[in-house]
């Protein structure tokens, strides 16, 4: 499946990272037509404290009523894009009330051109009532969260998508173009079929089944449980709370930035005496954004490397390069080169990527290289780490001695110390 950011909105919202939800706690909303008891009450009650909907006027909300292009647009905007909108609000002409999220929402890549109020705005320009006010498709929903899963890189796993297609009763009427987004947003657990187990994809959702989808969406992107007791009152939007290193000095996974996803198997240990603010013990003070380590390449690499007989390359075992190789995936996608921002050095070797979704789809780009595929099969490595942010995927390849790129720390990697 194609995804495309308009390039209109590129130079307005790169100066904006990609912002959390900070939820405010304030006192308890609720609408005259969503009685105690209602399916979706503590959804919709949620979800309007938070403000991340709001009501129809005269204290309703309308839970069954058709969600549009334009309401769906909002609540998603407002629950994690405000930042963008308030860019676009300043710098783009709004007309309705509605211009500045459906602006935000392609201009960030959530409404492509899969999608009928996306493709429109792409050909036209504008949004007018007729695309905005029109209920959004089951199709078109799939599709603005399955780009948010991938903005957000918490795709789920091949193995859930596998099993997720044999729930949807459908799935071979689904087109080509929606069947990769249904199978996500099933395998994330945001969406699910009717009581026949079909998608229905032509079919609206309601809004109280919108709200019910937003919260699902938070649950799993910060792996809480957003209808606990345990979460009233507190700052669930804190990424991380420091625990350290283990007996053996590594740095734990659960010290690290939460979204970057590091894992306790793989370990690595910094040099510093404290940790910085991404949980790494180094001296570095970098912006490593949303950029993630993807453990799965080391197998892709090392299997490819096997069938060539050459020795398997272990994960690097420094706070530094692991850190360093989040910031290369964050590099990327401000400057796509082995040049770096701000004319700073970059530490041999790496391989980098643009434009791929999945890690098998890229390391098979990589393989078809002959460039890539030389420097991934080289002798005289035996460490690598992989990371990506977004679509921007990098590589750094090295040896068991990290010492200058630990050193380099120092100068928040911009430039090689001995």
């Amino acid at each position: 499946m194609k995804r495309r950011i308009n390039r209109g909105f590129t130079l307005i919202l790169l100066a904006i990272m990609a912002v959390g939800v900070y939820l405010s706690w304030a006192d308890t909303i609720s609408f005259g037509d969503v009685p105690e008891g209602h399916w979706a009450q503590k959804y919709i009650e949620t979800a309007a404290k938070q403000g991340w909907i709001t009501g129809t006027g005269d204290g309703k909300y309308q839970p069954g009523k058709p969600v549009s292009n334009a309401e769906f647009a909002t609540m998603i905007v407002s629950a994690w894009y405000p930042a963008e909108r308030e860019l676009v609000q300043k710098h783009m002409s709004i007309e309705h009330w509605w211009d500045a999220s459906l602006k935000t929402a392609v201009g960030i890549g959530l409404f492509d051109d899969d999608t009928k109020a996306g493709a429109y705005y792409m050909g036209n320009g504008a949004f007018p009532a007729s695309i905005a006010n029109v209920a959004i498709s089951r199709y078109d929903m799939a599709i603005v969260l399955y780009n948010m899963l991938w903005k957000e890189n918490v795709m789920p796993e091949a193995a859930d998508i596998v099993a997720a297609k044999v729930r949807i009763s459908d799935y071979e009427s689904i087109p080509v173009q929606y069947q990769e987004a249904v199978t996500s947003c099933y395998a994330y657990g945001l969406l699910s079929g009717n009581e026949n187990g079909r998608f229905a994809g032509d079919d609206s959702m309601t809004r109280a089944e919108a709200a019910v989808v937003l919260c699902r969406l938070y649950e799993r992107r910060k792996g809480i449980d957003l209808m606990g007791d345990e979460v009233n009152g507190s700052d669930i939007s804190q990424e991380y709370t420091p625990v350290g290193r283990d007996g053996e000095g590594h740095t734990l996974a659960a010290n690290v930035k939460a979204s970057v996803m590091k894992r306790d198997d793989y370990k690595t240990a910094g040099t510093a005496d404290t940790a910085n603010k991404n949980g790494y013990y180094t001296s570095a003070d970098v912006d490593i954004g949303d950029s993630v380590l993807i453990y799965p390449l080391l197998d892709l690499v090392n299997a490819a490397r096997a069938e060539e007989g050459l020795n398997g390359l272990n994960w690097t075992n420094s706070d530094a390069e692991e850190e360093y190789t989040l910031l290369r995936a964050k590099e990327l996608t401000i400057l796509f080169s082995h040049d770096r921002p701000n004319d700073y050095r970059w530490f041999p070797s790496e391989v980098i990527a643009k434009g791929h979704i999945t890690s098998k789809e890229v390391f098979d780009a990589w393989m078809s290289s002959p460039g890539h595929r030389r420097a991934l099969l080289s002798d005289g490595i035996s460490t690598m780490c992989a990371a990506r942010n977004g679509r921007f995927w990098v590589i750094k390849l090295g040896g068991e001695d990290t010492t200058v790129i630990d050193l380099a720390a120092a100068t928040n990697y911009s430039r090689m110390m001995k």
